[in-house]
């Protein structure tokens, strides 16, 4: 049997582990991170910077630490893109996503000013608007290509941080059996 994968993706600060903790606690099913899955098996720590070392090895390892959640639904959280040193974006690897053999893709995204401070209140790191703006814009592109590609229903939501967001959330996944 198949298993079940909701993954849950959007930029830094956008409110995936908030929201992946409460569909998580309502469904009574288990959520993944993405980079803890990964820093488990390489000891690598994904600190305020956010920077990766070695992007395609660490999806290689998300598959394999995938491959081994006995779960049949659970939630991943993660992203399409990540953020280099010098402040450049890495796609990840089409690829990676066909490998992990996702149900439905629900695509988190908000305001850049939200954004911001939620990253300058969690990471104390002051991030630039126009950089912010460059990394919603490669995750939006990189999901729909992942969906298209690999035929994955995508969910896009734009996250207010209000009472509402869980409520609409799984609104939006009841359309597609997500729930």
């Amino acid at each position: 049997m198949k298993k079940r994968i909701l993954f849950v993706a959007g930029v830094y600060g956008v409110g995936k582990t908030t929201l992946c903790d409460i569909l998580s606690e309502k469904y009574l099913i288990s959520s993944y991170s993405s980079s803890e899955l990964i820093s488990k098996c390489n000891h690598e720590e994904y600190g305020k910077n956010k920077y990766v070392t070695n992007s395609n090895r660490n999806q290689e390892i998300l598959v394999n630490q995938v491959n081994k959640i006995k779960d049949e639904s659970f939630i991943l959280n993660g992203h399409f893109c990540l953020k280099e040193k010098n402040n450049k974006v890495i796609l990840l690897e089409n690829e990676v996503f066909k490998k992990l053999n996702l149900s439905c893709i629900l695509l988190l995204s908000a305001s850049v000013e939200i954004i911001k401070e939620n990253l300058f209140k969690r990471d104390k790191i002051y991030y630039d608007e126009e950089y912010i703006k460059l990394l919603l814009k490669c995750e939006e592109e990189q999901a729909e290509k992942v969906s298209n590609l690999y035929n994955i229903p995508l969910l896009k939501y734009n996250m207010q941080f209000n009472n509402n967001d869980t409520k609409n959330v799984i609104k939006l996944l009841k359309h597609i059996g997500g729930e």
